[in-house]
């Protein structure tokens, strides 16, 4: 089902249009979409829904319209199966689809944003038109007097805002202002007040050579502030109408590829990472391999680089190692040449007709000679991410370029998970004996976890809170992040047992490739407790010991589980463990729970029985 609440909310099916049934019914699935997949608690519903005065029969109401919105949802759902779209999770009830135009919006505005800073304007440019063409109107239109919808709406418009001064911005850059000038003058117009509107549409007018217009769109937006707020411009709008006043030279072309800056969204800020990072800035040359966990802040970590350096007037270009299959070998560095062919010279192509052992050598040998061309003018950044995921002529190039390039301005950081790193042991052989930076990003101490759910939630935590946190995430960034987004909106009761959607869609991801065999094998596991023991789980399963053996190893590879040093298994993070749990209906845990305790006292009957999964944070105790 794919749920779209940008302008007309509606539910698309396989076979076209989803009846959702009366208004009522229509608004319990919009507030639920609007949740982002937390809970909603009933008494919450209620009051939305009846706005404050429910009648008696509200609750009741409330049931039936979940259970009509389930048949729609789930129209081949067995009787008596649990629902996967439009779940019960104690005290109310949570939306699990994850086709939603808004958040395809939202995460495709953060990645262009992301790319502004990393990839460049042309990337940025391509990545806010696809944004941009997704939206299709106010969200959540048909309740605009809903109290509920207004926060999200308001939300989801900013970024519609920023997405639109973002492609402003990568345009301009790129020498393209006339594209964007008319979509400047339609959002100045809907948002007066947003001076970096101003500014833009000022400076599309006079990269046209129409600096009257210019100066008279400043002009607007002056009188625009002082008329709502009785305010004087801020200082960028005031320095760009002095710099057209005086025709400044910095204003007469867009900067050149190779010097423009980028910057790292907010959002990205980096904790706790200050020795990696100025190890990274120490390079003038060579490799650098950064490797971690999922949510480690790989990613993160060299993107700030690459910032730093793009500021400093390297020459920066960042590719991603393709996650689908169908690209042609080595496709990561075409992406990267791509990048430096605003500035000339032929590049070599990287996937030609012949690809013999020949043709092979000379393509890497006259790469190595292009970019230490290109780095005869300015130091050169390639950053590489997600090598994990590389194919073999990707990593060949990159064990050769690496002994080529040696004393050459070029430096080429590359991103890896731990997890997923078996598969490049030949290529990280090969590369012994050369100048190679090796970094592993574990998880955050004490001190930099606070830096990051302050910041994340907005408010101070507690050392108790705290010490919860560290215990359930290890102090993984991604997990430490969307903890605090969870506590700004559920409060720190959230830390000792909340999991946030985000968090639970990751796991559920990371698992779905799994044989249904292997998830039940896991969502046993994760009934258990922190401690898993395999001969429970086998004496669970009536398959035998190799079937759950299969399970776990898969599980193993995946990082969801891990072999501590002292011995035994357990979950990577008690976080996943806990996603798993909260993604299991009741009834299918209270299965779990029956057939694993039978399990344990079939193994101990000496000992008296005792129930499966009492660790767990939030329940059992």
């Amino acid at each position: 089902m794919h749920f779209r609440v940008l302008g007309v909310f509606e539910v698309v099916g396989q076979a076209g249009g989803v009846d959702l049934g009366p208004p009522m019914q229509r608004t319990v699935l919009a507030r639920l979409l609007a949740a982002q997949g937390r809970v909603v608690p009933v008494d919450r519903l209620v009051d939305d829904l009846w706005h404050g005065r429910p009648p008696a029969s509200a609750t009741a109401s409330l049931q039936t319209y979940v259970s009509n919105l389930r048949r729609v949802l789930e129209p081949g759902r067995p009787a008596g199966a649990p629902a996967r779209v439009l779940v019960t999770v104690s005290p109310g009830y949570a939306l699990r689809g994850d086709d939603v135009d808004a958040r395809r919006f939202e995460e495709r505005v953060r990645r262009a944003l992301a790319e502004h800073g990393t990839r460049g304007d042309r990337a940025a440019l391509a990545g806010f038109e696809e944004a941009l063409a997704l939206w299709r109107g106010t969200p959540y239109a048909e309740f605009a007097g809903a109290r509920w919808a207004a926060g999200e709406s308001a939300r989801l418009e900013e970024l519609h805002a920023m997405a639109v001064e973002g492609r402003a911005a990568a345009a301009i850059a790129l020498g393209t202002p006339e594209l964007v000038v008319a979509d400047l003058r339609a959002h100045v117009i809907e948002h007066p007040l947003r001076e970096e509107g101003w500014r833009l549409l000022a400076l599309a007018l006079y990269r046209q050579g129409r600096q009257g217009d210019a100066l008279l769109a400043l002009r607007r937006g002056r009188r625009a502030l002082s008329d709502e707020l009785g305010v004087d411009p801020g200082p960028g709008l005031r320095k760009l109408e002095a710099d057209i006043l005086a025709q400044a030279s910095v204003l007469s072309a867009p900067v050149s590829a190779r010097r423009a800056p980028v910057r790292v969204a907010a959002t990205e800020r980096i904790f706790g990472r200050d020795a990696e990072l100025a190890a990274l800035r120490r390079l003038r040359g060579g490799l650098a391999l950064v490797s971690g966990e999922s949510g480690a802040g790989k990613s993160a970590l060299v993107a700030a680089v690459a910032a730093a350096r793009a500021d400093e007037g390297w020459q920066v270009a960042t590719a991603r190692c393709p996650v689908t299959p169908g690209a042609p070998a080595g496709w990561v560095w075409t992406e990267l040449l791509r990048a430096f062919a605003p500035l000339g010279g032929a590049a070599p192509r990287i996937h030609p007709s012949d690809d013999n052992a020949s043709a092979r050598f000379r393509r890497r040998r006259a790469l190595a000679a292009h970019l230490t061309d290109l780095a005869s003018d300015a130091p050169l950044l390639l950053v590489l991410d997600d090598l994990h995921r590389a194919d073999e002529e990707t990593l060949a190039l990159l064990v050769d370029l690496t002994a080529q390039t040696r004393g050459s301005r070029i430096v080429m950081l590359a991103t890896l998970r731990t997890e997923e790193a078996d598969r490049l042991t030949g290529a990280l052989a090969a590369l012994t004996g050369h100048d190679v930076l090796r970094l592993r990003l574990g998880g955050l101490d004490a001190d930099a976890a606070r830096e990051l759910v302050t910041a994340a939630s907005g408010r101070p935590i507690s050392s108790e809170t705290l010490a919860a946190l560290m215990a359930r995430t290890s102090g993984n960034p991604y997990f430490l992040r969307e903890m605090g987004r969870l506590i700004a909106a559920e409060g720190e009761r959230a830390a000792k047992s909340g999991v946030p959607p985000a968090v639970r869609d990751l796991v559920m991801r990371r698992t779905a490739r799994f044989t249904s065999a292997t998830r039940g094998v896991l969502h046993d596991a994760a009934v258990l407790g922190a401690d898993v023991d395999i001969d429970v789980l086998v004496a669970a399963h009536g398959q035998g010991e190799e079937h759950v053996m299969e399970a776990v190893e898969t599980a193993l590879a995946a990082g969801v589980l891990a072999e501590p040093q002292q011995g035994g298994l357990r979950f990577t993070h008690p976080l996943v463990r806990d996603a798993l749990y909260t993604g299991m209906s009741r009834l299918r845990r209270t299965r779990a729970q029956a057939r694993l305790t039978a399990a344990l006292q079939s193994l101990n009957p000496q000992q008296p029985p005792k129930a499966p999964h009492s660790t767990w944070s939030g329940e059992g105790r």
